[in-house]
Formats: structure tokens, C-alpha cells, sequence
């Protein structure tokens, strides 16, 4: 009777103790899971602070541009924007603020070819045919001819233009032979639609028929989608200024000696061109003057500014696109995108930054 009881005690007292036990496992991983939410907690509050300063640091980015431009517009001549103005050397150093990093870039987006410029479409009429008793002689466009060289010279199909002229009209006939309207895409999987409306961005581009990301990386340095107004047939010029290498490239029918194209790009480092019959002069084109009049200029009314700001363990990258009037002495954010990673601090690409 008695060994009954001393087993029945020391059996109760195991079970005391294994419960002493239990209760101690969980109290401690109560303990190590609310530590953990406690430094979750800490961590997602720090990372929303540095959010918050990285975006405003950002934005003030964006406005040091926009200042940078407005400046320019006290330089002499005021309608002329090379490389060694202000604005075009942000880029040359880090920016160290309290706990964090911030580097600013300009583009001049006037230095590329225009998408856009796209909507006067592929052909045109050609001035001084058109009589009272007969239609106008029909032509390609300057700006057609233009994207189907800058296609060749990049090493693309220039039946490409075709596709584009198609996504960008509003009409659904289309631009033969190798267009591509409504039924192309609606065939696709999953089916979709032609914009029929300007590119808000280049990254578009990808949806039209024929292009790729691989594409669409080739022609990116050299392309933009700026605003225009079709109705008053107001286009965006190239500023020869700031234009690519590939850009300058296709500025002519002929090609274009690469040599002169090289000792233009070192000259205009140094020293700015006033008019465009310099440049003209120095690339010895042979491309007729009313049409090199037509997509060709010295200056810039658009810009895109590329701020990125570091804070902890957050990224804020701002790419926002500039309009410059000059006439009212103003700068306007046309549009913003935002993005979560800088890339390398400081840039190591111009045309990298973020």
C-alpha cells in the first residue's frame, strides 16, 4: 500500500514538473514572439520614417533641376542648351544629406527622337501640289523617313515605323505593308487594343507589333513620347546639342561619316552650337535644308530629372518630365513616376542613373 503511494506521489510530482516545464517553453516563446513584433514593429516605423525622407529629398532633387533650368534661362543666348550648361552637370557628384545619400540628373529628352512625332503619320502632302482642280502630291513624312533610319542604323527592321504609325493613329485601316491595327492585336493572347492615342511612356513600346524588350533596350537611349499638338502640327525638334550618337547618325539619307559624327560629339563638349547650320556644316550633310530646318534645333523645352535618394535600408527614385517655358520663365512637372530601388550611388550610366 505504501510503495502504491510513494509511486502515486512521485507520479504527480513528474506531472508537476512537466507542467512547471511546459509552462515555462511557452512563456518563453510568448516572450521571443513579442520581442520579434516589438522589432518588426520598430523596423517597419524606421522604414517608413526613411521612406518619408527619401521621398522628399527626392522631390527637392527634382527641384534643384527645375531651378538649374530656370537659371539657364539667364545664359546667352537663352534658346541655346548644350552639355556644359548647368543643369547637364548635376550628375557629377553624391550629395550627402543627415543619415542619408541623394544624386540628381538632367536629361535633355529634346535630344531624342519624338514617338510622338509619329502622329503626322507616314504620309503627307507635299507642299505647293495641290492646286484649286487637282490633289496635292503625296509624300513621306520628315519625321517617318527619320525613325525608319535611326530603325536601320540601330540594326532593326525599318518596317517597324509602319507599326507604330498604326498604334499611334486614330483610325483602324491599316498602314500598309506592314502595319498592324486592331485585328493583329485582338488576336493576341490575351487579346488587346491599338492606343490610337499619343505614348505616355517608351516602355509602351513593347505592346506594339514587332517589338520586344530586346528592341525596345536598343532604341531606349535614343527614343522619347513627349507631348504634341497634331491639330496645330507642332513637333518636337531635335536638339543636335544633346543628341545621341545613333540620333545624329540618322540625321541624313546618306550615311553619316561616323568620323565627323566623332570629332562633332568631342567639339560639343567644349563649346556650344548657335545654329544649326553649324552642325549641318560639320556632319557634311547632304540632307535636302528645308527638311534638316524641319526636325533639327539647338535648343530644349523638355527634360526629365532623375533623383534618387538613400536612406537606411529605403530607395526612392524619382524620374519626373520637365516642361521649360521660356517665354513665361517657368518650369512644369508634366509627369512623375516613382520607383523603389537607386541602382548604384553615385550613377555609373547617364542613361542608367536610377
Amino acid at each position: 500500500m505504501k510503495r502504491c503511494q510513494i509511486k502515486l506521489a512521485c507520479g504527480q510530482q513528474g506531472v508537476a514538473l512537466l507542467t512547471v516545464l511546459f509552462i515555462l517553453v511557452l512563456l518563453s516563446t510568448l516572450a521571443v514572439y513579442t520581442a520579434e513584433d516589438e522589432n518588426i514593429a520598430i523596423r517597419r516605423a524606421e522604414n517608413q520614417r526613411d521612406m518619408a525622407q527619401a521621398y522628399q529629398v527626392a522631390l527637392a532633387g527634382e527641384q534643384w533641376v527645375s531651378k538649374a533650368l530656370e537659371r539657364d534661362l539667364l545664359s546667352v543666348p537663352p534658346e541655346v542648351d548644350y552639355l556644359g550648361d548647368e543643369w547637364a552637370l548635376l550628375n557629377t557628384q553624391v550629395v550627402s544629406v543627415e543619415d542619408g545619400q541623394m544624386v540628381v540628373q538632367a536629361i535633355d529628352e529634346s535630344g531624342k527622337f519624338n514617338l510622338n512625332n509619329l502622329l503626322i503619320g507616314k504620309m503627307v502632302d507635299k507642299p505647293g501640289t495641290g492646286t484649286a482642280t487637282s490633289t496635292p502630291e503625296r509624300i513621306e513624312s520628315a519625321w517617318y523617313r527619320y525613325f525608319t533610319r535611326l530603325l536601320s542604323n540601330l540594326g532593326l527592321e525599318e518596317e517597324l515605323a509602319d507599326a507604330v504609325v498604326d498604334w499611334l493613329d486614330a483610325d483602324d485601316e491599316r498602314t500598309e505593308p506592314d502595319g498592324a491595327e486592331n485585328n493583329v492585336y485582338l488576336s493576341a493572347n490575351p487579346p488587346y487594343l491599338a492606343a490610337n492615342q499619343p505614348f505616355f511612356s517608351i516602355a509602351e513600346l513593347v505592346q506594339v507589333e514587332g517589338f520586344d524588350q530586346e528592341k525596345l533596350a536598343i532604341l531606349w537611349p535614343n527614343i522619347t513620347a513627349l507631348p504634341v499638338d497634331s491639330k496645330r502640327a507642332s513637333y518636337t525638334k531635335i536638339n543636335l546639342n544633346t543628341a545621341p550618337p545613333a540620333v545624329l547618325s540618322s540625321l541624313d539619307e546618306d550615311a553619316v561619316d561616323n568620323f565627323l559624327v566623332g570629332i562633332f560629339l568631342v567639339s560639343r563638349r567644349e563649346r556650344r552650337f548657335d545654329q544649326i547650320s553649324s552642325v549641318y556644316s560639320a556632319l557634311s550633310l547632304t540632307l535636302e535644308l528645308d527638311e534638316f530646318n524641319e526636325i533639327s534645333s539647338v535648343g530644349s523645352n523638355y527634360f526629365s530629372a532623375h533623383s534618387c535618394a538613400r536612406f537606411g535600408r529605403v530607395d526612392v527614385a524619382l524620374q519626373s518630365l520637365l516642361h521649360r517655358d521660356a517665354q513665361n520663365e517657368e518650369v512644369t512637372v508634366i509627369s512623375r513616376q516613382r520607383r523603389y530601388n537607386c541602382g548604384v550611388l553615385p550613377p555609373d550610366d547617364p542613361l542608367n542613373s536610377l
